[in-house]
């Protein structure tokens, strides 16, 4: 100050006070966090890695999120971790007036569990969270009325959106067949044996092993190409002969070019015989023998004996013209074969 001829001076002291700036939400940030189709146990994202979307003007300010909504999950869940990943908790019903507080830092995380076989997408809506109101981590709070300013929490929303990634799906054989699969001989055989495969990206069935006779048709079906859903049916037609009792394998399998199933199917082929003669009952109507009796001719000689080792050849030990097992006189001489 001077009077024009003197002058004097002072010292004007002005003090700002540090307040606290709420945090920022960059909307136009995109935070995405992938998770494979059907990985249940996945360990999720740190809720440090929203960063990229959130500021501060605030030296050292800490980061953090309080979720005020979370899209439906049906048959999956939203859940969040305080000890790294060891254990998880369920978010559960989250709002503005009951927003979900998470704290920043490697111990902090929040993940999906997806629902099986979902290829889909679920957001996770947040508003920033500086920890500056003494609330901690895992707790809730009302963040429905006043935010940004010099609150805890920022004025703008953030979505974390979480991603599904398709992972291939191997095909299943979804009605195997009994085992042992049961052929009667003299009957006719048709099994249906279904593979399906729900994301492709084709689809196709071969056969190895197989110790099946000729006479047993195997049909592997029509493949598929594409990336839709879909079923190959196999399929076994097979009559099987007295000759063909016994047992057989053969291993199917299916290829979707990137993931295979197989299938092992067993087979029984029984000769029918009713009679319990030792002669199968499709032999017997072949030659015309009785199949509810094991004595046709009733000399007291079974069919089996007089059928010889080879049933289809039966012999006329005679030449009569008559097979034995028709002949009550198989030897010509007179006397009956019964005395």
């Amino acid at each position: 100050m001077t009077d024009g001829t003197n002058s004097t001076g002072s010292t004007l002291s002005i003090t700002v006070e540090n307040i606290n700036d709420a945090p920022v939400v960059d909307a136009a940030v995109e935070v995405v966090v992938r998770v494979e189709e059907d990985d249940f146990d996945n360990t999720g994202a740190r809720v440090e890695d929203v960063d990229d979307a959130i500021s501060d003007v605030d030296a050292g300010a800490l980061v953090g999120i309080a979720i005020i909504a979370v899209d439906d999950v049906d048959g999956g869940a939203f859940e969040f971790s305080l000890d790294g990943g060891a254990t998880f908790e369920p978010v559960g019903a989250v709002s503005e007036a009951s927003a979900l507080r998470l704290a920043g830092g490697n111990q902090t995380r929040l993940r999906l569990v997806p629902p099986p076989g979902s290829n889909e997408s679920f957001n996770v809506t947040y508003v920033a969270w500086d920890q500056t109101d003494g609330g901690g981590s895992g707790s809730r709070a009302d963040v429905s009325g006043a935010r940004g300013s010099d609150t805890a929490f920022s004025s703008a929303t953030g979505v974390i959106e979480f991603n599904i990634d398709p992972v291939n799906d191997a095909p299943v054989f979804t009605t195997p067949p009994p085992n042992p699969v049961v052929a009667d001989e003299g009957e006719e055989l048709i099994v249906s044996i279904p593979v399906f495969d729900e994301d492709g990206p084709e689809l196709a069935v071969r056969l190895e092993g197989s110790t099946l006779p000729a006479s047993a048709v195997v049909d592997l079906g029509t493949p598929i190409n594409g990336s839709a859903a879909g079923t190959v049916t196999v399929t076994l037609t097979w009559t099987p002969l007295f000759s063909d009792a016994g047992d057989y394998t053969f291993t199917l399998v299916a290829d979707d070019s990137l993931l295979e199933a197989s299938l092992v199917v067993n087979v029984r082929a029984v000769a029918i015989d009713v009679d319990g003669d030792g002669v199968p009952d499709t032999v017997e109507a072949l030659i015309g023998t009785s199949p509810g009796s094991n004595d046709s001719d009733g000399d007291t000689i079974s069919d089996l004996e007089e059928l010889g080792p080879d049933p289809q050849n039966p012999p006329d030990s005679d030449d009569d013209g008559i097979i034995d097992a028709f002949d009550d006189d198989s030897d010509g001489d007179g006397v009956p074969d019964s005395v």
